[in-house]
């Protein structure tokens, strides 16, 4: 196995994460599938990238919906309605005096 040949299989975690992301808009090339796929039998860390940006992709997919917007399935009634009064309530809620009378 030439020098060439190690520095391909060696790739970096900052081009692996790269490749990663990259996957979620296109498709890879062969040779960087191969190469994010010796990667990430190694790498417990872009494993982890992976799933985590997976997972985020999911909930983005799923709150960012015109689906979700139309039902008001992005924050459960009560939730937004907690969030409302603790935002009255609290102290810096309105930092530049907009609503003082």
């Amino acid at each position: 196995m030439s020098d060439r040949d190690v520095k391909w299989f060696s790739l970096p975690c900052i081009h692996a994460t790269r490749l990663i992301s990259e996957s979620l808009e296109r498709p890879l090339s062969r040779k960087e599938r191969v190469s994010l796929a010796l990667h990430m039998a190694l790498c417990k860390w872009c494993r982890r990238f992976r799933r985590q940006t997976l997972m985020i992709r999911g909930w983005v997919r799923t709150f960012a919906s015109p689906d979700a917007a139309l039902t008001g399935s992005t924050l459960p009634v009560e939730a937004r309605r907690r969030i409302e009064q603790a935002l009255r309530n609290a102290p810096d809620s309105d930092p530049g005096g907009i609503n003082r009378g």
